[in-house]
């Protein structure tokens, strides 16, 4: 499978992006984003979903639990049979939903997964509560001498994209739930925004009642961390965190981006052979940046997560100038 196509694993994995069909939100504007897109970017060839047609007229808008006031309580039946006691209304579903998000962050909380990114982030700067001196990288992915100590308690944003549908995956409401969990661990008090085009109504409402800000402009990952900020991409794509890269190095703020995804490396391994590099899908300022020494990245093993494609292939990486 290529790497901008989603996992799936027994049916309860991420379904390939292709816009939704699903009833999608559109509300104004509440709260004024501190990160920006990239306007000189060209992101070239984007996964499906991801491209110009789904994307807001509003620049850095997201939505939020006040912008989701008005919005329709109930949808209409998309044909076929029920469950028998399936809830029906939007009400119901988000309830439903907000319940499993929660029993997921429990089970994500007691597993090693999160201890490992726990002690990942100590490595990379200190205990994430108690700041301490900026601990020793353990794995550079490219030789290089720069080091780049990285300090949680300046951390004012996290960021994720790639989530997918929570009201259609498994996978996706553990990811939340590991998001969360972050943002419940970091001094301060960063917000947590994300973005995913196969959000539909009943996902836009779930993050909205866990506080969530839905960014609601398709920045395609270009994002610019103007402040220091904290990236979570579950499986994103390659050609999208190329993206996100190529941006904030051209403006000059790389060193503003901590990201938790998949290893850096594992895409290096995939992209080495010389025919690669003229695939339009080829991630090359990525492994620019690998290759010159500047990303620096420690494992975050999954400890065999029992829901197998939710947290597997991750790292902590954080990037020298």
């Amino acid at each position: 499978m290529a790497d901008y196509e989603w996992t799936v694993v027994g049916g309860s994995g991420k379904t390939k992006k292709t816009p939704s069909a699903k009833k999608t939100v559109s509300d104004a504007v509440d709260l004024k984003l501190k990160g920006s897109v990239c306007p000189s970017v060209q992101p070239g060839v984007l996964p499906p979903g991801w491209g110009a047609e789904s994307t807001s007229a509003s620049v850095g808008g997201v939505l939020t639990a006040r912008a989701m006031e008005g919005v329709s309580s109930t949808s209409s039946s998309a044909g076929g049979r029920r469950r028998k006691n399936a809830p029906k209304t939007v009400e119901e579903r988000v309830g439903v939903l907000v319940g499993r998000v929660r029993e997921c962050m429990l089970e994500v909380e007691r597993s090693s997964v999160f201890q490992a990114v726990k002690e990942a982030m100590r490595k990379v700067g200190g205990e994430p509560h108690t700041q301490q001196e900026p601990g020793m990288i353990l794995e550079r992915v490219s030789n290089g001498s720069t080091s780049c100590p990285w300090l949680w308690e300046e951390v004012e944003e996290v960021v994720c994209y790639g989530l997918g549908s929570m009201e259609d995956s498994r996978v996706s409401r553990y990811q939340l739930a590991f998001g969360l969990l972050l943002v419940s661990i970091l001094p301060g008090n960063a917000p947590l925004l994300t973005f995913d085009p196969a959000f539909g109504e009943v996902d836009a409402l779930l993050l909205a009642h866990l506080n969530v800000g839905l960014i609601k402009e398709n920045e395609g990952c270009a994002r610019r961390a103007v402040l220091k900020t904290l990236f979570y991409l579950p499986h994103l794509e390659g050609q999208l965190c190329n993206n996100l890269l190529l941006a904030n190095t051209e403006a000059g703020l790389l060193s503003n981006v901590a990201i938790i995804g998949n290893k850096l490396s594992t895409y290096k391994e995939r992209w080495s052979l010389p025919s690669k590099a003229v695939d339009p899908k080829c991630p090359r300022h990525m492994l620019e940046l690998i290759e010159a020494g500047h990303v620096l990245e420690v494992g975050v093993p999954d400890g065999g997560f029992h829901e197998l494609s939710a947290f597997n292939d991750m790292a902590m990486h954080v990037f020298s100038a």
